[in-house]
Formats: C-alpha cells, structure tokens, sequence
C-alpha cells in the first residue's frame, strides 16, 4: 500500500491501485521506489512533484520526471528516499570543520544543523574518528556522504522513516561476524550470475588535495617523503606495481588526505567481485531475510563465500515478491566510493580554488646598535602553503643631509675678578766692609731684591681665580662656543738705592746688617667684557655619509636569530619564523629588524612565495 504525503507532511491520498511498484537499496546510496498508476485514477492528481510517499514504513518523494503516459494509459513515477531532501539545503561559503577534539559525531551533527527546514537527527554514529574536513558550496547530502571516506573499515548509512524527524544512523559493517544471511544453490537460489573487472586495480595510489602544481597538497611530510602508499606486498607480488593518481580538492589536510587514501587504495587494490543472485525467501525468519549489509554466506558449485550484501532490490506483482540480491567483496567501486564523475567535475569548478602568488616590500633608513630598523610584514591566513620567505640585507654608511646649523643670537658676558693684594717681605742681608783706622763715612751698595709674581707655586695669592665661561652659546647640531680660564700674573723687581753710613772706628774689618724691608702689592678688582655677537653658520644640503657599519644583528618578531661580520646578506627566515609546533603563524603581522654594529643606512628586501586560495571577508 502507497501512500501520499503533502509537503507538511499531512497525508492526501491512498493508491490502491498502484502496481509495478519495485525498490531499490544499494548500500551508501539513495535508495529508489518505482510504480505505476492507471492514467485515469482519480487519486494520480495527488502525485505531485516532491510530495512524499511512504511505502512499507520508508519514507519517498516523488521527482519531477515526465510521466510515462502508455498507449494503454500507464502513469509511472519515479521517488528517491528522502534522505534527498538533504541536497536541497547547501553549505554556502567555506567550511573547514574537524581535527583534534571534534569526533565524527560532531562533525555530522555540524552538517544536519545547517538545515533550514529540520527534517533530519543524528541517532547512533559507531566511529569516533578526528579528521578535518573542508566543503565549499556543497549541498548538505554530498557534505553527509563524504564524512566516512577516509575510513578503512567498512561502513553502513541507515535510515528511520518511522518518526519525524527522521534519524540517520552511521554503522559499522564487521566482516568478522557471522553469518546472518546463507544463500544456497539448490535451495533459495533460482540464479547466480559472477562479475569481476580488474582493470582499476591500483596497488601503489598517489593523492592530492587542494592547490596546483608545485603547491598541491599532498601527504610526503608526515609520510616519510613519498607523495603515495603501497598496497601489502602480497597485492604487489600478485598483480605488480599499478600506480594511479587520485585528485580530490576538497581535502586541505594532510593526515585526512592520507586517510582517505588509504580507503581508496583498500577499494582498488583487488578486482571488484560481485553476485547477482535472484533470491527467494523460503520464509519470515531472520537468517532466510535479504537485508542491505547483512553478513552472507554463498555456498554452491565450488563456491563458498563470506561477504555483504550491498543491494537489495524487490518487484512486487500480484504473485508476490521477487528478490535480487548483490553480494561484493566491497561495497562500492572507485568512482562511486567518492562521488560519480558528474559530481567531482562540480566539485572542481565551485571548490575554492587558488594559485601561487610571490609578494614583496621593502625598507630603508638610517640604524644604530640602540635603533634598529624594523620592517613589519603580514601572513594572511589564506595563505596555505608558505614556500619561501627571503630577506636581503644591505648597509651603507650613515646618510646626513646637512653639513651645519645657524645660530639662534650671541652672548654678553661679564667675567669678575675679586681683588687680590699680598704683603712681600725682602730677606736680611749682610756684607762686610774693610774700614780703615780712622774715622771716615763710605757709600755701601745694598743690591736689589727681585720678586717674580708669575709663578703660581710660589706666590698663589697672585694667581688669580680662574673664571671658566663654558656653555654652548647655541643648541644647533653640532657646535658651541667657549671661554677657557685665564689668570693674572706680576713680574718686578724692588731696588734698594745705596746708602751711606759714618764710622768712627779703629781701622778693622766690619760686617754691617741691613734688616730686610717689607712692602705691599694690591691688585684691583677688575672685570673683563666678554661679547659674541649673534651670528649664523651657512647650512649646506645634500647627502653626506658618515662612519660605515662593518656587522648586524638579526631579530626576528623581537627574538635575536644571530650574527653577520658582513655589510650585506641574503637570508632565509622561512625556518625562522616558525613557532612551537614547526608552523609559520598566519594572520598575523610578523617582524624583521637590523641592528647594525655603528651607525649605518640599511635597506631589507622581503619576498614572500607561497599558495593563496581565493578565500577572504569582503570583495572590494
């Protein structure tokens, strides 16, 4: 029994008299339903583009494909299980979701949240993985279907129609188990039909992620440096090294890039076998019902085959139901496990895509060892792939643009000296005179007493306090003026005129004492008048080098990274700006600063190359 459904899911209609009705169920995909109505049913009408229909408990809409009108009046209509519903919904703009601390549940429940209508919860999710994953304008359905790539363990989606809203479910399929499903020739077998294809074995699988070129992304850095994975070496020795190269540009992570590779190459690296077997049930019981995922066992004709089921499909006719069943040793082959072709060719052309971009600048001006220059420089975050960031480094003398500075006046100064005087006294002296006998009167000359004034050490009272006038007249670069100390001296001599003595003695030898004399020495207080008239210095411009640097210091985001006995240098600061984690930090300014050894003019040239998606905030 169908029946219908309007958009609010309020029910319209029962078509009784529905036939040709079939399903379809392969594993992982959108399930199918298919069915026929006579041309002049009077409930056809209620079988609307997108209205729902709910056959044996599952949940359908209907799609909006022409009706086949037979010449013996036959409507069909073709549904898809509603898990379609999901592509209505689109995760416009870039989203990058994932990595340590997220597990696959979160992830899941961060697409189903961007529903606009909430028809759809998760219920049970077996995996707990933390892989990052990126989508850009991806409809939800595909973002949802891309969640268990990476894995290496076989996976199951599960759907409940039964309440609303409805629950999707994400299983493992443990080939390990036993048995739940026997299929037997003889028995519930009426056919059994083998395929195999080898042609898309691949035992040695290289991967790419986003990017082009040179800067695609690939897994060599945390794979020892090889761009690829190997299958066992069993794999190897029994179809030979068959290497192939998977695309995939919605991966931006390394590791998840891996991962998922690692499940393609697991799909790829043995021929796809796969049963079509017609099938009847013998009965209700568990182990006698097809179910999608359901662990088999094939016995027949040398057969004997423990696998899954991937497919069930039922055509209902008034006789009952016939089954055909699809047994693989895998649940899907290489171009299905990711998307079919027509969706990866959209995925190229709306995937955010970019390209590698080379942006420089540069800086110049006058350092010292206590003023380096520092030039600021900005990593974007959309920068994903920093390939090369160089620094050149040269220095040349100290650059000056003017030879002299003017004068702002003069000075008038009066200097002052205290007055000095000092009391100089002559030593005795004696001489001796030969007299004769008799009584007579002589002239003796006494001689002449010299003080010399000019020697400080002898006669500091007449070295005269020294004024030092020393102050710059002017604070313009370069230049004062100055004063230096002067003192005053005296140089002269004192005279004693001769004199004349009378003597009436006996003729005899004498010795006459003259006492010393004593006399006083003043010098006035006095100023000096000390006057520079106001006065300019004639500037010349131009350019004029001073001193030379011979060695720098390099700093980078404030951290000394070493020293250079060099005038000039080209570096590479790629591995000098890494952090913690071995990552250059982007979104964020960085520096680089010079520190020269003397006064220098320093130039630095920085180039930055790296890949540049086509990512930002604003289109200005």
């Amino acid at each position: 029994m169908i029946e219908v459904y309007n958009l609010n899911l309020k029910k319209v209609a029962i078509l009784e008299n529905a036939y040709n009705v079939n399903d379809s169920f392969e594993l992982n995909k959108v399930f199918q339903l298919n069915f026929s109505l006579p041309a002049n049913d009077p409930k056809a009408k209620y079988c609307q583009p997108f209205f729902y229909v709910n056959f044996n408990g599952v949940f359908y809409r209907i799609l909006p494909t022409a009706h086949d009108i037979h010449s013996y009046g036959e409507l069909s209509f073709e549904c898809e299980h509603v898990i379609a519903t999901l592509i209505d919904d689109l995760m416009y703009g870039d989203f990058v979701v994932g990595n340590i601390g997220v597990y696959t549940s979160d992830v899941i429940k961060f697409v189903l949240d961007r529903q606009t209508t909430k028809r759809w919860v998760l219920g049970v999710c077996e995996f707990s993985r933390q892989f990052e994953y990126g989508w850009s304008h991806e409809s939800l359905l595909s973002a949802l279907f891309s969640i268990p790539n990476q894995f290496t363990e076989p996976y199951m989606w599960e759907y409940d129609t039964t309440t609303f809203p409805w629950t999707v479910n994400l299983r493992k399929l443990d080939t390990n188990k036993n048995p739940e499903l026997y299929v037997r020739q003889g028995k519930n077998v009426i056919s059994l039909k083998k395929q195999s294809d080898p042609s898309s074995i691949c035992t040695r699988l290289y991967a790419h992620g986003y990017g082009e070129g040179v800067n695609s992304l690939t897994f060599a850095d945390i794979n020892d440096g090889k761009p690829y994975i190997d299958s066992p070496q069993e794999y190897i020795d029994r179809y030979g090294l068959k290497t192939r190269l998977w695309v995939d540009r919605r991966y931006e992570n390394a590791e998840s890039l891996m991962q998922a590779a690692r499940a393609m190459l697991n799909e790829l690296q043995e021929p796809i076998v796969q049963y079509d077997v017609e099938f009847t049930e013998i009965d209700s019981t568990f182990f006698n019902k097809a179910q999608l995922g359901k662990i088999v066992k094939l016995i027949g004709d040398g057969i004997d085959y423990k696998t899954y089921v991937i497919g069930v499909k039922h055509q209902y006719t008034s006789e009952g139901v016939d089954c055909t069943l699809t047994i693989a040793n895998k649940p899907t082959d290489i171009a299905e496990s990711v998307a079919d072709l027509a969706d990866r060719q959209r995925i190229e052309m709306t995937y955010a895509q970019g390209a590698t971009q080379i942006y420089s600048q540069g800086l110049q001006n006058n350092a010292s060892s206590d003023g380096g220059l520092v030039m600021d420089f900005f990593i974007p975050d959309q920068m994903r792939i920093i390939n090369k960031v160089l620094c050149k480094i040269r220095m040349e003398a100290f650059r000056g643009f003017v030879k002299t500075s003017s004068s702002n006046g003069g000075v008038d100064q009066t200097l002052s000296v205290s007055a000095s005087s000092q009391r100089v006294s002559t030593n005795s002296q004696s001489t001796t005179v030969d007299i004769p006998s008799q009584s007579t009167s002589t002239t003796v000359d006494i001689g002449s007493i010299s003080v010399d004034l000019n020697d400080e050490s002898t006669n500091p009272a007449f070295w005269t306090s020294g004024f030092v006038f020393s102050r710059p007249i002017q604070e313009a670069e370069g230049h004062r003026h100055e004063i230096k100390s002067h003192y005053h001296g005296l140089d002269f001599s004192i005279k004693i005129p001769s004199r004349s003595i009378h003597i009436d003695i006996p003729g005899s030898s004498s010795s006459v004492t003259i006492p010393g004399q004593s006399f006083s020495i003043t010098i006035p207080g006095h100023s000096h008048q000390i006057k520079i008239p106001s006065h300019t210095h004639e500037m010349m411009p131009g350019i004029y080098r001073f001193r030379s640097s011979q060695s720098f210091e390099l700093y980078v985001n404030g951290v000394k990274k070493g020293d250079f006995d060099s005038t000039s240098g080209e570096i590479d600061l790629t591995h000098l700006l890494t952090d913690d984690t071995g990552k250059i930090p982007r979104g964020r300014w960085q520096t680089v600063e010079v520190r020269p050894n003397d006064l220098a003019y320093v130039s630095i040239a920085l180039s930055v190359q790296g890949f540049v998606q086509s990512r930002g905030d604003a289109t200005v």
